[in-house]
């Protein structure tokens, strides 16, 4: 006969971290990709992975929004001011998991 395991209960995607946890993660591997790369191959090696960072957003951005974010970080070529970005994001949405009522962003900061 065939063997069916069940799912665990608790999927991998249940367990992902917030959105804050996973900005300041972003931050950390921006500023690691730029140490191993330097600052103008490592800048154009992070553009892909902000790009898509920023595509997996689902909550407190509106999608002008998101889209104006996308473009700002991926044709930036100020790694403080992709930061500075990133930092202001992930600010954005510990405000909001602390229980302020945070409003979706129409632009970004």
């Amino acid at each position: 006969g065939t063997v069916r395991c069940a799912a665990p209960a608790s999927s991998a995607r249940a367990m992902a971290p917030d959105l804050a946890t996973q900005t300041w993660q972003m931050i950390e591997h921006y500023r690691a990709t730029l140490a191993l790369y330097g600052d103008p191959l490592g800048i154009r090696m992070a553009r892909k992975h902000l790009a898509a960072f920023i595509d997996q957003l689902t909550a407190g951005l509106e999608p002008a929004a998101q889209k104006a974010l996308r473009q700002q970080l991926c044709t930036s070529a100020s790694p403080k001011s992709v930061i500075a970005a990133l930092e202001a994001l992930g600010m954005r949405a510990e405000a909001g998991a602390a229980g302020h009522d945070a409003p979706r962003c129409a632009v970004p900061a």
